[in-house]
């Protein structure tokens, strides 16, 4: 037998316990035994597709070329790493590199054996190094003068330094928040307190940085103090606290600072406008035609509008100011370092411009406008809470001029928001208090004089002002949106009071309400009615609502709909203050009404103007001919009386025939029941 024969050495390479393996001079791997390719779980094909650094991914002592090179000058190496087989499990092993050189072909026999049931020290160091080495964290040593001594594969990769450079260097070459100044320092924190737990910044070797939490642990071995410092890389943490911290202070869909940055902005520009002798500029736009573009083009080009003005507001400004977003299409703009309070005006012309700019939406061209409130830093207030209240003032004050202009806070305007809030506050207490009451107005038949009907009007008792007439509280409650709530109150009491009067057994009259714009934007006033009653058992027909043909016109297939069903509670429907707003007389023969009242304003001309003769002659007849009854308000004489009788209309009320009057003088009215000799009602008097 042979015993030098191929085959022969084959079979005995192949039934070694121990895992040999050939590596080349590049590191590849070229051969393995059966041994080592069952430890490693590889067979020999995909086995010598690998190198050296796929057995040991955690390589960390010099790099192959420098390993391959000590090898050959010592011809044999030792070394006790981890390797990993196929499924990325690790086992300490022992690995004694043989360098060989075969008719010129160099490579190395390495014989690797398993580190098992041993329990020495070294072992037990090993198994410790080789956890350390595990961790996605960094670990460091470092010593009393700042060397770092030690440092784990993670720190390699996080820094990009090997251990050979690491253990060069000190805690300052990595840390340029530590200095030789204050290490002393911070070396007796540590001592102090054992354990410390603080963030900082990394520098790695390719110069960029990386934000780190750093655990210090302070160790003692043979009488040396250490800081055993673990060092997690937080760039993800502090990514997502930048993003939480921008969603917290920006506005989502514009990307603009919102109202909590806002302040900080305004309080910023105050403080350079005071360290330079300077003005600070705050403006409040206010969009025209956002909520037009939402509801008729869609919500998609309502986002799309406030970028596009975002945007365009963004380039007429400095880097030093800022636009923000406040909510819905309110946009707050703060001017830092304002040399004269004019240039405010210049932003707000050049404001005007961009915004008015044509741009298409939903594929149709708009033109949207804008009111800009100005108030200026000192001028205007002195803090953030100030600027902000009087710019808003000045916007409103634009609002209520037309729209479509920018407008400096005036003093004046802050005493009149003064008094407006006085009024909110003052009606909420009133419907809180039970402070309003209702004044009655008779209506009288022009051809049989007889009463036929009463108009409720609101009235506000004020503890301390007394009777407020609605002229000074109405446009107020209708701003504030307190109309709402006032509106149901009238028309309950109107049917409690029509209920009493009816179980008192007098003989009653259907009484109008006037109702609001804000009232029919909604749907709830039909069960308003419905509610108010049957919560008083009143009968529909004693009950009449009045409302503007104007209020009509805001969106006349909505209201037909919202005043059919009104009308097919019973209710009667009056148009009041005919003629003086925008008509449609194709919308007005749908409209589902029973009566037209003439504005006073015609019929007040009719003793001297031919002009408002012939407007109120007209309205009767159109009324007519639609199958409309004609009320006339405002009769103050006996000609303006004479010369609507003779024209036809029907009803009549005014200061004529009665004056507003509380429910019990109305009382008497009731029991009348006709106008009194003379054409003049008892109750005017």
């Amino acid at each position: 037998m042979n015993y030098s024969s191929p085959r022969v050495l084959e079979h005995c390479l192949n039934h070694m316990k121990d895992l040999l393996v050939w590596i080349g001079d590049d590191g590849r791997l070229l051969h393995g035994n059966a041994a080592a390719l069952k430890f490693y779980g590889h067979d020999l094909g995909s086995f010598t597709r690998l190198t050296i650094h796929d057995l040991d991914v955690h390589f960390r002592r010099e790099s192959w070329p420098q390993h391959w090179e000590a090898l050959k000058r010592n011809r044999v190496l030792t070394v006790t790493v981890q390797h990993c087989n196929a499924a990325g499990v690790f086992y300490p092993v022992e690995v004694v590199d043989n360098y060989q050189c075969v008719d010129g072909h160099e490579f190395s026999l390495a014989v690797v054996r398993v580190v098992e049931h041993r329990d020495d020290r070294a072992q037990r160091l090993q198994l410790m190094e080789f956890s350390v080495d595990q961790m996605t964290d960094s670990a460091l040593w470092i010593a009393k003068d700042a060397r770092i001594i030690f440092a784990n594969d993670a720190t390699c990769r996080n820094l990009g330094y090997t251990h050979d450079e690491l253990v060069k260097m000190t805690v300052f070459d990595i840390d340029p928040n530590m200095t030789p100044e204050t290490w002393p320092r911070d070396w007796e924190r540590l001592r102090k307190h054992k354990t410390m737990t603080f963030e900082t910044t990394h520098r790695r070797k390719n110069g960029h940085t990386m934000p780190a939490e750093i655990h210090a642990n302070l160790v003692r071995v043979y009488e040396q103090e250490y800081n055993c410092a673990f060092v997690r890389d937080i760039t993800e943490r502090k990514v997502h606290e930048a993003e939480l911290t921008r969603l917290a202070t920006h506005d989502v869909l514009t990307g603009l600072p919102n109202r909590t940055l806002l302040h900080d902005r305004i309080d910023h520009a105050i403080l350079h406008a005071k360290r330079n002798k300077e003005y600070s500029g705050v403006m409040l736009v206010d969009l025209d035609k956002f909520k037009f573009v939402n509801d008729n083009l869609g919500h998609d080009a309502g986002d799309e509008l406030l970028k596009e003005l975002a945007s365009r507001m963004k380039s007429i400004l400095r880097a030093t100011d800022t636009v923000a977003r406040l909510g819905g299409d309110e946009f707050m703009i703060v001017l830092e370092g304002v040399a004269h309070p004019e240039d405010c005006a210049l932003v707000g012309q050049k404001l005007m411009q961009v915004i008015t700019k044509p741009m298409v939406l939903g594929g149709a061209t708009m033109e949207i406008g804008a009111s800009v409130g100005i108030a200026v830093y000192p001028l205007d207030g002195e803090d953030a809470t100030a600027l902000m209240k009087n710019a808003d003032i000045a916007m409103y004050q634009v609002k209520s001029g037309g729209r479509g202009n920018y407008q400096f806070y005036e003093r004046e305007m802050g005493e009149r928001a003064s008094r407006h809030l006085s009024i909110i506050t003052g009606l909420q207490e009133a419907l809180k208090n039970d402070r309003f009451i209702l004044h009655y107005q008779p209506i009288f038949d022009l051809k049989s004089r007889q009463l036929v009907a009463a108009e409720a009007l609101l009235r506000w008792q004020d503890p301390e002002r007394g009777l407020i007439p609605p002229n000074e509280f109405i446009p107020v409650a209708e701003e504030s949106g307190l109309i709402g709530a006032m509106g149901a109150w009238v028309i309950g009491e109107t049917c409690r009071q029509n209920s009493r009067w009816r179980k008192d057994g007098m003989k009653v009259v259907p009484v109008s309400v006037n109702l609001s714009a804000y009232q029919l934007r909604g749907t709830e006033i039909v069960g308003v009615v419905r509610k108010a009653l049957a919560d008083h058992a009143l009968p529909s027909r004693l009950i009449s609502l009045e409302l503007t043909e104007s209020m009509v016109m805001e969106d006349p297939e909505r209201v037909i709909g919202l005043l059919k069903e009104i009308q097919g509670l019973g209710v009667m429907i009056a148009i009041d203050d005919f003629g003086t707003g925008y008509s449609s007389l194709s919308y007005l023969q749908q409209f589902p009404i029973d009566v037209i009242k003439i504005d006073r304003s015609f019929v007040k001309g009719i003793s001297g103007d031919a002009k408002d003769a012939v407007i109120a002659n007209a309205i009767i007849k159109l009324a007519h001919g639609l199958g409309y009854k004609v009320l006339a308000e405002g009769v103050e004489t006996e000609l303006q009386s004479d010369y609507l009788r003779g024209q036809g209309c029907d009803l009549v009320q005014g200061f004529l025939y009665g004056r507003p009057v509380p429910a019990k003088e109305f009382e008497q009215v009731l029991h009348r029941g006709l106008l009194a000799r003379g054409g003049t009602s008892s109750a005017g008097a």
